[in-house]
């Protein structure tokens, strides 16, 4: 198991936050996309005329094979999109309550406690390691 970055779960909890609105804005985008191809695929005449050499030659258009590459595609971006979504949606669920599930026991204060999160952890939740930590992103945390 690779380790990734510690962060407070005040952090974490606010990164994905804001990672579920950005999935919930591409989303549709994607399924429109994802229409507009359709509607093009309809449009787009399987083979096209080419005169060579004063000779018509028929060929089968090459957007009539690229198009169905970009359906699957698209079609991919939204469903591991929406697999993202439910995934963040159960881990809020998890922090969401968390200080008060604690009262009595652990006493957990989600802006002091932090959570050291898996490289795998990081990339289905969609923190960058890369970028430097700012304060409107997840980043690693000095202890």
């Amino acid at each position: 198991m690779l380790i990734g970055p510690s962060i407070t779960l005040e952090k974490l909890e606010e990164h994905l936050k804001e990672r579920l609105y950005k999935i919930r804005m591409e989303i549709p985008k994607l399924k429109k996309e994802f229409v507009q191809l359709q509607e093009d695929f309809k449009e787009i005449p399987r083979v096209i005329n080419e005169t060579v050499h004063d000779k018509v030659e028929e060929r089968v258009n090459p957007e009539f094979i690229n198009i169905p590459e970009k359906f699957k595609s698209t079609e991919e971006k939204i469903k591991e999109l929406q697999e993202q979504e439910a995934l963040i949606q159960e881990k809020l669920g998890e922090l969401e309550d968390i200080e008060e599930r604690s009262l009595g026991k652990n006493n957990i204060d989600k802006s002091k406690y932090k959570i050291t999160l898996t490289l795998n952890d990081c990339l289905m939740l969609g923190i960058e390691l890369n970028k430097p930590p700012t304060n409107s992103s997840v980043g690693a945390e000095a202890d």
